[in-house]
């Protein structure tokens, strides 16, 4: 009788262990196919400012610095999030290229960094597309930057 309970109750135990490794398995799998539309949404939505960046007549070497900066082959990071890139590259572009003054320019890189939140990230990108469309108007009125 011992045995046969003992039995049982392993029968029924794997068996709800069994279901619950098949439930975590299809969670995963519904997680990793979000990432993965995620991911490509995001990565159109970069390719498409890129395009709108481009139709700004700004020179071919800064739209090249911004669409490497924007970094828009998004995929699955395992050790940097395309947040932690994209900050770390907007703010070298911000504090090099397109720093305002000789005396803004900054030569260490900022280490990858989480923001906070992307409030910051979000300004950091606008910023940087207003001064291509800046450096843009300016080079079609013939001023130097």
């Amino acid at each position: 009788v011992f045995c046969f309970c003992f039995c049982f109750c392993f029968i029924v135990l794997s068996g709800v262990s069994c279901f619950k490794l098949l439930s975590l398995a299809d969670t995963e799998e519904e997680a990793q196919s979000s990432l993965a539309r995620a991911s490509n949404e995001l990565s159109a939505g970069t390719r498409l400012l890129v395009l709108l960046l481009r139709s700004s007549q700004a020179s071919k070497e800064e739209l090249d610095l911004v669409e490497a900066a924007l970094f828009p082959d998004v995929g699955d990071c395992q050790e940097q999030g395309w947040e932690e890139i994209v900050y770390t590259a907007m703010s070298h572009l911000l504090k090099t290229k397109f720093a305002k003054s000789a005396k803004d320019i900054a030569v260490n890189p900022t280490p990858l960094q989480m923001p906070d939140d992307t409030t910051k990230l979000k300004k950091q990108i606008a910023v940087v597309c207003e001064r291509t469309r800046a450096a843009a108007q300016q080079a079609a009125a013939g001023v130097q930057p």
